[in-house]
């Protein structure tokens, strides 16, 4: 316990000394907000392109483990939406709320944990990497859900005047394809990098080189701004009602249990073992993903009980992670 206690609490303490920086205002109240884009929109998108060029067609190739880390997924969000539908909870919280589930925090936690658990293993990391492309499918599909639910909700209450398309269904699938893709910095460059590798097309070794140093700022830049940023989290989750802690409470345990063993169960049924059960597990694992606060306060769907969640699901991950790693190593997957 204590090797795993050394690997996973040195992430913890990069999260730690963010908090206490901002506390003790060395730094101004812009720089969460200025790494953050600078993480989303550089050193990420490098870190994942680095890892996506030294993909194999093999390994891309690997059905049951997509169903596993992009499917179930889905099918756990829509359920769980579909519960709190059921509840009379309007579509647009009833989506975030399932996406809470399981949309998890892959680039700010995952990524740096899998690093100190499976130091110098290039198998590990790649599987680390398809799992932000996994993940970000399923953002993908709940951010589309989201936006066509505000625009009928605006467009319902006549706040936002309704535009025809202009241009037929190629304007307008050109449009969604720019937005929700082209838009989108850590697809690009996944994407890209995917490619590059299966036409097995080689890059450059300086910009190669430069690639690989600017992506791997990534994993203590995300965790600093992930604690520097935590307090507003706390904030926003405190100035929400009464009501929303037992439901976030319920959310946070299918997020930190019931997801990453609904995985593991699922990846062990189709008969995968070592890094690539174990690295999905453990990614799965983690807290909530942050972008899903910031849907929730984008479009206006319980952004308080969101941001406790985000907060409470990656505080406390650092128990999940704890059980899930002891687990793995107890099951024979992680050395």
């Amino acid at each position: 316990m204590s090797a795993i206690l050394d690997a996973i609490a040195p992430v913890f303490l990069v999260i730690l000394a963010g908090v206490l920086i901002e506390r003790a205002g060395m730094l101004a109240r812009e720089t969460g907000r200025i790494v953050s884009v600078l993480v989303v929109n550089v050193t990420l998108p490098c870190l994942l392109f680095n890892l996506m060029t030294q993909v194999t067609v093999e390994q891309l190739s690997r059905g049951w483990w997509w169903f596993a880390t992009a499917f179930l997924p889905l099918v756990i969000l829509w359920s769980w939406a579909g519960v709190e539908l059921l509840r009379k909870v309007p579509f647009g919280p009833a989506v975030i709320f399932g996406f809470s589930t399981v949309f998890f925090n892959a680039a700010f936690v995952g990524l740096p944990v899998v690093m100190n658990l499976f130091p110098g293993n290039q198998q590990a990391m790649t599987v680390a990497g398809l799992c932000v492309v996994a993940s970000n499918s399923a953002g993908l599909t709940g951010q589309i859900c989201l936006d066509a639910w505000n625009r009928h909700r605006k467009a319902g209450s006549g706040s936002a005047a309704q535009i025809p398309p202009q241009g037929g269904y190629a304007s307008a699938c050109w449009r969604l394809f720019r937005q929700y893709v082209l838009g989108n910095t850590v697809l690009v460059a996944t994407i890209i990098g995917l490619t590059l590798a299966v036409m097995e097309i080689p890059l450059w070794k300086p910009a190669a080189k430069a690639v690989h140093m600017l992506g791997m700022l990534s994993p203590t830049a995300m965790l600093f701004v992930f604690g520097f940023n935590l307090r507003t989290f706390l904030g926003k989750a405190a100035s929400g009602r009464r009501g929303l802690f037992l439901h976030s409470f319920l959310v946070s345990l299918a997020k930190l249990l019931g997801f990453p063993a609904a995985t593991w169960a699922c990846l062990a049924y189709f008969g995968y073992s070592q890094e690539w059960l174990a690295v999905t597990v453990v990614m799965c694992a983690t807290g909530t993903g942050i972008v899903t606060s910031v849907f929730a306060e984008v479009y206006g769907a319980e952004p308080e009980e969101t941001a406790l969640t985000v907060a409470v699901t990656n505080v406390m991950s650092f128990f999940s992670l704890l059980l899930f790693v002891w687990l793995l190593k107890g099951a024979g997957h992680m050395a």
